[in-house]
């Protein structure tokens, strides 16, 4: 591993260990607010354009919406953040509040068990390059209704960090660690069509062991819509309403979760094999998504009312987008609707 290599890799975790040997060195400090007790709650979040979050073990994810106010982006912007994920932060920031201050005999113990194992939370606002407040979030308490929390703030240039406290969420039971993790596959937005009415153009759907129930449904800007067969030829007597619902399947389709079952090897076995269907969605800009679905092996054991070995797995597929080598898991229950013949559309 090469010099530079070696100091992207531990140079999160180092400045992570630096923030903790402050925090944990830290025994009398200045409150950040009058009367003794600092505000946690971030009351405006319409502000917070960055959020870092980072453990102890290194791992980090930095959540953002600099360019596009409207969409939050993970690290590098490749891909899009989970909408819920970034409400939960922000709702929860928005609702927090003090249960009680951690007792003087105490504050050394926790502030110890905070060092060791909390998670820090940056805030940014407006583009700036510093956080203007930090949470570093620690274990709940036993009765799991708070969870201890130091905060540190930017008050006029000067960072200020609070005495250890006991905070929670009105209306909530449990701690709120979990809420702030960094895992980016549990991070990122699962969507893999999402589309806005009036916005696409085409959908294309290829069976490739019945092809003759292949069909192209194309949209034009009207809204009229067209259907074709397998072979192209313009179909002109068919169910537009069916056609409009099945349009309307498009706009939001999801995958499960990321491929965590498969070796690499068999991952990209099944990539190369013959998918089961092709579903190809292009939009108004003439962009286009693909995505090739394939059988998954039934997990092993199960049979059937006969006692026959089941083969295939009846709730989900293995998909792939075309251009990515990762393999996704898609429900039946979301996905299966979408691959009808085009004797649905008669």
């Amino acid at each position: 591993m090469t010099a530079k290599r070696l100091l992207y890799f531990w140079l999160p975790a180092f400045l992570f260990a630096m923030g903790y040997l402050s925090l944990a060195t830290l025994e009398g400090c200045r409150p950040s607010v009058d009367n003794d007790r600092p505000t946690f709650a971030i009351k405006d979040t319409s502000q917070i354009d960055q959020i870092r979050i980072s453990e102890a073990n290194g791992n980090s994810i930095l959540v953002q919406r600099r360019t596009d106010p409207a969409i939050w982006k993970l690290n590098s912007g490749k891909f899009d953040a989970r909408e819920d994920a970034v409400s939960l932060i922000l709702e929860t920031i928005f609702r927090i509040k003090i249960k009680q201050e951690v007792d003087e005999n105490s504050r050394a113990n926790i502030i110890k068990q905070i060092a060791a194992s909390s998670k820090k939370v940056d805030f940014y606002k407006n583009n700036a390059e510093t956080p203007f407040k930090t949470y570093y979030v620690g274990n709940s308490t036993p009765d799991k209704l708070g969870t201890f929390m130091v905060m540190s703030e930017n008050v006029e240039g000067q960072l200020v960090k609070s005495n250890p406290y006991i905070v929670y969420k009105p209306g909530m039971y449990g701690h709120l660690e979990s809420r702030f993790f960094s895992d980016a596959s549990e991070w990122r937005n699962t969507a893999v069509f999402k589309y806005g009415r009036g916005t696409i153009s085409k959908i294309h759907l290829q069976f490739f062991e019945e092809p003759q129930n292949s069909h192209t449904v194309e949209i034009e800007p009207s809204g009229a819509l067209k259907l074709y067969d397998h072979t192209g030829e313009e179909i002109s007597e068919f169910n537009t309403k069916a056609a409009q619902r099945y349009v309307s399947l498009m706009m939001r389709l999801n995958y499960e979760g990321l491929n965590k079952e498969l070796s690499m090897h068999e991952a990209d076995s099944v990539m190369k094999s013959t998918p089961l269907y092709s579903l190809s969605v292009t939009d108004n800009n003439q962009s286009v998504k693909k995505v090739m679905v394939h059988r998954k092996t039934a997990p092993p054991g199960l049979t059937d009312y006969k006692g026959d070995p089941i083969l295939w797995d009846k709730d989900r597929y293995w998909g792939h987008i075309e251009g990515s080598s990762e393999l996704l898991k898609l429900q039946f229950f979301s996905w299966g609707p979408v691959f009808k013949p085009i004797s649905f559309f008669e």
